[in-house]
C-alpha cells in the first residue's frame, strides 16, 4: 500500500507541474516563462537579432519575432503571432496558421514543436539558434 501511495502523488505532482506553472496551460494560469524574452525587438523597424533553425519536417528556415505581435520570416513572409499560453503562441500568415508549443529559450537556444494543420507539416520539432546583428 504504501508504493502505492507514493506513484500517486508523484503523478499528481507531474500533472500539476505540466498543467500549472510552466506547462502549456492558458495565459490565465501562472507561468514560469515570460515570452518577451525571446523578441528580436520592438517592431519589423527595430530588430536586434533574428532566429537561425532547422527541423527535419520543415528545413532550414529563418524568423523574427518582435514585442508588437508581428514577426517576419522570409519563408512566410510578414505574420502575426499572439500569446496563447505557457509557452506557446499562435502564428498567421497568408501562407500559414499555426501553433508553437513548448517553447524552451536557453543558452542562446530555442525549442518548439511547431503544430499546423498543413498536410506533411502537422507536427514539427524545431532548434533554433540566436543570432545578433
Amino acid at each position: 500500500m504504501k508504493k502505492l501511495t507514493s506513484i500517486i502523488i508523484t503523478v499528481s505532482i507531474s500533472f500539476f507541474l505540466i498543467g500549472g506553472c510552466g506547462g502549456n496551460g492558458s495565459s490565465d494560469e501562472p507561468c514560469d516563462f515570460d515570452i518577451f524574452s525571446v523578441t528580436n525587438g520592438t517592431e519589423i523597424n527595430n530588430n536586434d537579432s533574428f532566429w537561425d533553425c532547422e527541423s527535419i519536417e520543415l528545413g532550414d528556415f529563418d524568423f523574427a519575432l518582435f514585442e508588437n505581435g508581428e514577426g517576419l520570416s522570409p519563408n512566410i513572409d510578414d505574420f502575426v503571432w499572439e500569446e496563447i499560453g505557457c509557452r506557446s503562441i499562435s502564428i498567421q500568415a497568408e501562407t500559414l496558421n499555426a501553433i508553437a508549443v513548448g517553447i524552451n529559450f536557453s543558452n542562446n537556444l530555442l525549442t518548439f514543436i511547431l503544430e499546423s494543420d498543413t498536410p506533411g507539416l502537422e507536427e514539427s520539432d524545431v532548434s533554433c539558434e540566436l543570432v545578433q546583428l
